[in-house]
């Protein structure tokens, strides 16, 4: 297989920015979904109570998809990406390029501003906190200000935020985690060396059946670190390989060509559907058949050279490897009209209804059909920034594992290897009780002290 294009999106939602290489971090592609749109909601009856605020996505606020993103170095230079220096993370600015809807509503605001340039790194001193929670799972957020936002505002025709994440990584929620992999590697005395004792060989009997089925149990309760740290990082700095940033559930979102030709096969007049409704990261081709990525555990990356392939090597030597923990499931937003901004018509517009007929192949998401695979960099204590790996379109890909079953999403509401401490906040699905302290070792989610939460039964799921 080869690397076919590669995508990043450095404001969640908005279109994505071709690129032609990019290192690999644990976290993501450099700049990829570091800022995120909200919306804002005035209270109705009390006018000076604070406004809430929405997050922002591209499934509920179909106009996103008009924002273009493109990469770009200092203003003085207004030098865009090429592929020469595909590799340099350092550029400065994520220029947005407005391109109002070509049939626009009744509602549409209007005559707006054509493009913005904003800083892909900007300080955050000074900057408002902004607390937010995306699906579930909590981080604090940077008021990117007046600039931005009202730029914005002009765009949407309703008042919004531009926030920035800043050094506040999320964690990763339910059974994605790549560390619940690793963590049973060395439970079970799979992983060489590091100074951890094997055990014995009834625990590695019993362990290992557990490792095996990692990828579709929930078990990072009790194989995870469960001290607050990872690698001798602490959370709060926001390192660690189970972090990620505004993307949904994961580093990196995998996709086929050749599963994009079967989902296009179902349009009519040779209609082609677009892989970016996808919202891919890597997209290769080369598979053989549709839908061989279900089955995906690990992927390796190999580069060209005049000497042949080569792999793409980490610091400590080892390939540039994928862990591939879950399944992506669909939802309304590969229907939109990307030229509109608005839900799309015929065919394209009911593709998500195309896909339930045979794609609702993961038992723990059975409602929604299933395209790609959520991934994360196998990453190894000590690497550095300096040194990720950097992949390239028309880079060599290999499987390094296939599983024999489909691995199976498990959701829960909190990092299954940690606890947190609730202060009357409220997530998706769960109100917890304050100053009280849910584990995650408790399958119920009943807190230790026994004391009662609730469901918020008209909230989202």
């Amino acid at each position: 297989m080869k690397i076919e294009q590669l995508y990043t999106y450095p404001i969640k939602s908005l279109r994505p920015c071709p690129i032609p290489s990019s290192p690999l971090t644990p976290h993501g592609f450099p700049y990829d979904r570091r800022f995120m749109l909200l919306k804002v909601h005035p209270s109705p009856h009390k006018p000076n109570a604070p406004s809430t605020l929405e997050n922002m996505l591209v499934a509920t606020f179909t106009e996103m998809v008009l924002f273009h993103q493109s990469l770009r170095h200092s203003s003085s230079t207004h030098q865009e990406q090429t592929p020469h220096d595909a590799t340099d993370t350092a550029f400065d600015e994520v220029q947005i390029t407005y391109h109002p809807p070509t049939s626009p509503p009744p509602s549409f605001p209007g005559a707006t501003p054509s493009e913005i340039s904003i800083p892909l790194r900007p300080s955050v001193s000074g900057l408002a906190q902004v607390p937010i929670s995306l699906h579930n799972s909590p981080t604090t957020g940077y008021d990117m200000g007046d600039l931005y936002n009202d730029w914005f505002a002009t765009c949407f025709g309703y008042e919004v935020v531009l926030v920035y994440l800043g050094p506040s990584l999320r964690d990763v929620l339910g059974n994605l985690s790549p560390s619940l992999l690793s963590d049973a590697r060395v439970l079970t005395g799979q992983e060489e060396g590091g100074g951890k004792e094997k055990g014995s060989e009834k625990e590695k009997s019993w362990l290992g059946s557990i490792a095996a089925s990692v990828p579709s149990l929930g078990l990072g309760s009790w194989l995870g670190s469960g001290d607050g740290k990872e690698n001798g990082v602490a959370e709060d700095e926001g390192e660690g390989p189970a972090k990620i940033t505004f993307a949904d559930c994961s580093a990196y979102l995998v996709v086929t060509t050749e599963s994009l030709a079967d989902v296009s096969a179902r349009l009519p007049g040779g209609e082609e559907m677009d892989v970016t409704k996808f919202r891919p990261n890597i997209v290769l081709s080369g598979s053989g058949a549709a839908w061989e990525e279900d089955f995906w555990g690990t992927l390796e990356f190999l580069r060209s050279s005049d000497e042949g392939l080569e792999e793409e090597k980490s610091e400590e030597g080892e390939a540039a490897r994928l862990l591939l923990t879950a399944n992506c499931a669909r939802c309304v937003s590969i229907n939109i009209d990307y030229d509109t901004g608005r839900p799309g018509k015929g065919e394209a517009g009911s593709m998500l209804k195309k896909l339930m007929g045979d794609r609702r192949v993961d038992g723990g998401s059975k409602w929604s059909p299933i395209f790609g695979r959520y991934g994360f960099l196998d990453w190894r204590k000590g690497e550095c920034e300096e040194k990720w790996p950097v992949v390239r379109v028309g880079d060599e890909v290999v499987v390094g594992k296939r599983n024999e079953e489909r691995t199976v999403w498990r959701k829960w509401n909190f990092p299954l290897s940690r606890c947190y401490k609730a202060s009357n906040v409220v997530f998706d699905c769960v109100k917890f009780v304050p100053s009280e302290v849910l584990c995650g070792s408790c399958d119920n989610l009943s807190p230790p002290s026994g004391k009662a939460y609730h469901l918020l039964q008209n909230g989202p799921a």
